[in-house]
């Protein structure tokens, strides 16, 4: 009964790694925290990296569908050498009657700029930043 208890609480721990690793908060000091708490005493080496690899498990399954998305993404550009873009949102606005393609940037360099003025005197389009 003391091993199926033991198992219990190192399952406890993997799981309470896997659910805090994607937070913005130390996932190893749940860990520690919850050690003192009930009273677990001291993992070895092998039981603490096999919580990290739970951590990883979640991290791979929290972002899925990014992983997928550049996995894919890659694949075609450097294996298919599929250069089609893909904006990241399309809609079309019903006030303005007008096709809208957004896509998210860090900030305006040199090169975005000159990118912009060739691309709009090229497809005779209006690009604006917001």
């Amino acid at each position: 009964m003391d091993v199926l208890i033991e198992y219990i609480k190192f399952l406890f721990l993997g799981i309470l790694q896997g659910i805090t690793e994607p937070l913005p908060i130390s996932s190893s000091g749940h860990l520690v925290i919850a050690q003192g708490i009930f009273n677990i005493p001291n993992i070895s080496y092998f039981l603490e990296v096999l919580l990290h690899f739970a951590s990883l498990l979640a991290i791979i399954v929290f972002y899925r569908l990014k992983i997928k998305a550049l996995i894919v993404g890659n694949y075609r550009f450097v294996i298919k050498k599929d250069k089609t873009y893909k904006a990241d949102f399309q809609y079309f606005d019903c006030e303005s009657e007008r096709k809208i393609i957004e896509d998210v940037k860090g900030f305006e360099t040199p090169v975005f700029r000159l990118k912009k003025k060739l691309i709009e005197a090229q497809h005779k389009i209006k690009i604006e930043i917001v």
